[in-house]
């Protein structure tokens, strides 16, 4: 390689010129520019799309749902896993019990990775983890409001706990739902090629 001086203005400073690059094959003068390096630049440029604040908020929190879901399917697949090896464990109640453990957990473990999968395409700015954020936020909120009036009649939890734990959860989902809808954040979303 060789080196040219820079412009008269920066005197003390060169840089590095590529020499041309004639290719074998077809024997035509390349001016150092490869499907590679223009593959980074293009990296480069999409690497430096600053993630929003609130967007990383929302996936930590969305990766504490995952952990939270793991430990819970872990928990009920532990459960079934006692119905089955109990004293009782030909009794129907306690196979019922098991059946009801292993589904559960197994499905609490589905949901846990696919929360983390979301989580990960949120990081990664990823348009389709935006809007299955936005779908599962508003789910979350409509079973929410249903949750609030369908347990209501039951006093297992007391009253107060229990509504103001509905209210701060659908506050957080509404937060994060019109968050992902503001036009600043669907475009750092749109500015990143899946």
């Amino acid at each position: 390689m060789e080196l040219a001086p820079q412009p008269p203005r920066l005197k003390t400073a060169f840089r590095w010129v590529r020499e041309p690059q004639v290719t074998s094959s077809v024997g035509r003068l390349y001016s150092g520019v490869t499907l590679f390096s223009a593959r980074n630049k293009v990296n480069e440029a999409v690497n430096s799309v600053i993630r929003p604040t609130g967007v990383t908020i929302i996936a930590i929190l969305t990766f504490f749902v995952a952990a939270f879901l793991a430990f819970g399917g872990f928990a009920f697949l532990f459960v079934g896993v006692m119905g089955m090896t109990g004293a009782d464990s030909g009794e129907p109640f306690s196979v019922a019990i098991s059946a009801m453990g292993a589904a559960g957990g197994f499905s609490l473990l589905v949901l846990a990775a696919v929360a983390g999968y979301v989580a990960i395409g949120v990081l990664k700015l990823q348009e389709w983890a935006r809007i299955v954020s936005i779908a599962s936020f508003g789910v979350g909120i409509v079973c929410t409001i249903v949750s609030l009036f369908t347990v209501m009649g039951y006093l297992v939890i007391p009253a107060v706990p229990m509504i103001l734990s509905h209210l701060l959860v659908m506050a957080a989902a509404v937060w994060m739902l019109s968050y992902l809808l503001r036009p600043t954040v669907k475009r750092a979303f749109s500015a990143i090629p899946a």
